[in-house]
């Protein structure tokens, strides 16, 4: 059985090769808070395009490792529906296709999968929110959410240098 932190990784790897010259194109924040300053629901992944011509587009990703994880998510789609509004793309990234067995994610979701080893689009994500064009146009993002998403791409990366750390020891 995939856990949680096996499919992390895939996020990563999927996310990690794509380059603007030298800068990566993609920033990954694990287990993101939508609110820095007291523990509520949290998210197992947020991508962010750096790329200004994809509008700088934020990428939610839930990750579903057994079928009832699934159907509890699915039960409460509240959850999905708080992070929505501040992203351009909501995910659903599953382990083994067997776990949407009979289950119908919103159409809202795109559903990531596990094949080979990587994590492949099954279902195409539609854009939740309109593309920002240009630089100086203004982001709704609040500023907390701002906070709380570099709260966690921080935490994300340390915790990166310590399993690297690990693995060279």
């Amino acid at each position: 059985m995939t856990t949680e932190r096996e499919m992390l990784d895939l996020v990563h790897k999927r996310y990690a090769h794509a380059f603007n010259g030298t800068s990566p194109r993609y920033v990954v924040a694990e287990h993101v808070q939508f609110n820095p300053t007291w523990s509520t629901r949290c998210l197992d992944a947020v991508v962010a395009d750096m790329w200004p011509s994809n509008g700088f587009a934020m990428h939610g990703i839930e990750i579903k490792c057994s079928r009832s994880d699934l159907k509890r998510e699915l039960d409460h789609p509240e959850k999905a529906e708080t992070f929505s509004e501040h992203l351009d793309f909501f995910w659903l990234a599953v382990s083994d296709e067997k776990v949407l067995s009979n289950l119908m994610p919103p159409a809202n979701w795109g559903i990531l999968t596990v094949r080979s080893g990587r994590l492949q689009v099954k279902r195409q994500a539609p854009r939740l929110r309109p593309k920002l064009v240009g630089y100086t146009q203004r982001d709704p993002l609040p500023r907390n959410v701002q906070v709380a998403l570099l709260r966690a791409t921080r935490k994300t990366y340390e915790a990166q240098g310590a399993r690297a750390a690990v693995v060279v020891s």
